[in-house]
């Protein structure tokens, strides 16, 4: 992908159609096969480091303290360019001036972002923000800190925990440092789609179809055909019914049974989890399926965010937020790190959060302990 090509959502209007479908086709098939390489090969890394790091603390201080020290090191010893896009989101909404840098920087981006329908910041213009009086929230990068607490240990393996959280600190940035660059083509990947669609007026449809079924469609034809829209409606319908379903990241046919069931919903008042970012706040929930058909200008200043999962692209309602309970993610996933840096208490694995809260419920969120209590 060209660094330089720029990020206009309009760029790809004078191709012809068999260009168009030329650069979309090798864009796709680069995406998958060549830029996505490296980056799982980060994510292994990461995952084994940190198993490691948390196997060697825990051997010295035990199993519980060393999970919330190691999850203490990430929210102090972090500086991701995901924390530096939250810091500066604010400073666009504060300052006019200074939404036209933040588009320029991080345009590509958006709410909902891994899913190809959802728009990302540059088309959405000034309308990705909202206005805000308060200073913006600086992060706090306390590198010297983390390591300092490293070296008191009274252990003989303090050098290697050194080692092991140097090594996890740096994976862990550079992943960050390479999704931003990573969602740059894909955004591409979506204009270019956009374009596409325009031609065959299906805009609403086109990111219902297979790569291949996008290849096929002919100049000679100024909607996609019959069979097409055949398959699109049907996928829509899939879609409606298996969304009501929310599975855990691994799972059983018995489980997969129970849910369906709905033996997994219950009127508990207290439930367990994993704490991501540390903390304790009381504060409204307010469950968000739908990212881009959020007003967080409307929010009560106690809003707590409730869903399934999210993404670094929820930036403008974290940053409205006053904490985040989530379905699915772990304290290596992207919520936990926007959540450390900006410091909002946060929990994931609250199995079926986001269908078992209710807006305005009241609830408390212990981000030390991977607990939330409603207030019922």
């Amino acid at each position: 992908f060209e660094r330089n090509t720029p990020m206009n959502s309009e760029i790809y209007a004078d191709f012809d159609l068999e260009r168009l479908k030329r650069e979309f086709s090798n864009e796709c098939s680069k995406f998958s096969k060549e830029y996505l390489l490296w980056p799982l090969v980060l994510i292994i890394l990461t995952e084994s480091t940190m198993q490691s790091l948390t196997a060697t603390l825990k051997s010295v201080i035990g199993e519980n303290k060393a999970r919330k020290k190691i999850r203490n090191w990430m929210g102090q010893g972090l500086h991701t360019v995901t924390g530096r896009m939250n810091r500066e989101f604010r400073e666009a909404c504060a300052d006019h001036l200074k939404r036209p840098f933040f588009m320029s920087q991080y345009g590509h981006r958006g709410p909902g972002e891994l899913d190809l329908s959802n728009p990302r910041w540059i088309e959405l213009g000034d309308s990705a923000f909202y206005e805000i009086d308060e200073p913006p929230i600086c992060g706090s990068s306390k590198t010297g800190s983390v390591e300092n607490e490293i070296m008191a240990l009274k252990s003989f393996k303090r050098d290697i925990i050194l080692q092991e959280w140097r090594l996890l600190k740096e994976m862990l940035e550079l992943r960050e440092n390479w999704k931003m660059e990573l969602l740059k083509p894909y955004a591409h990947i979506r204009y270019m789609a956009r374009e596409i669609a325009k031609r065959f007026k299906c805009e609403g449809d086109i990111h219902w179809l297979r790569l291949s079924e996008i290849e096929e469609l002919k100049i000679c034809e100024d909607q996609i055909p019959v069979h097409l829209k055949s398959k699109v409606n049907d996928r829509k319908l899939r879609f409606n019914v298996f969304k009501q379903y929310s599975l855990p990241e691994f799972v059983t046919l018995d489980v997969i049974e129970s849910i369906i069931k709905g033996e997994n919903i219950d009127d508990r008042k207290v439930f367990d989890g994993e704490a991501l970012s540390s903390g304790f706040v009381h504060g409204e929930v307010r469950v968000i399926v739908d990212p881009s058909m959020e007003s967080p200008e409307t929010w009560p200043p106690n809003t707590i965010i409730v869903a399934e999962n999210t993404d670094p692209g929820w930036t403008p309602l974290f940053a409205k937020a006053r904490g985040v309970i989530v379905d699915k993610g772990g304290v290596l996933s992207h919520c936990a790190i926007v959540a450390r840096e900006m410091g909002l208490p946060a929990v994931s694995r609250v199995r079926q959060c986001h269908r078992l809260l209710k807006n305005g419920d009241k609830v408390w969120v212990d981000g030390n302990n991977g607990r939330i209590s409603v207030d019922r």
